[in-house]
């Protein structure tokens, strides 16, 4: 029998494995179409942060191994950091096959208020 922590951790590990899978497939599709891609130093930083995020959620989850009286209303409370990070990850990346050059300083500068505010809002 499974313990009530073995339980709840599979959708929050699968949660943060979409956010590290979303940033890791970006990344693959950026060095990919690296001929087309103009990196960007800034959005290269937020992009190793949010990942730092992830891989430093995934190991903090873990201590709540000890944790026993586990109710929807904990387990809703300690999903929604998870959920947060997974669309923040998504937000960091343009989507979708573009023609030309793909301008992550562009990209960057278009989005990168959305992106910090996110990371505020969220994060806090």
């Amino acid at each position: 029998m499974i313990s009530a922590f073995e339980y709840v951790k599979v959708l929050i590990f699968i949660i943060l494995g979409l956010g590290i899978t979303q940033i890791l497939t970006a990344i693959a599709d950026l060095i990919h179409e690296s001929k087309r891609m103009n990196a960007y130093w800034p959005h290269v930083l937020w992009v190793l942060i949010v990942l730092i995020l992830h891989v430093q959620e995934w190991w903090i989850i873990y201590d709540l191994k000890n944790y026993a009286p586990w109710r929807l209303q904990t387990f809703l409370f300690i999903m929604v950091y998870p959920i947060k990070l997974f669309v923040l990850a998504r937000l960091l990346f343009p989507f979708g096959i573009q023609e030309g050059m793909i301008g992550l300083k562009v990209f960057h500068q278009e989005n990168y208020r959305k992106i910090f505010f996110s990371l505020l809002a969220w994060l806090s």
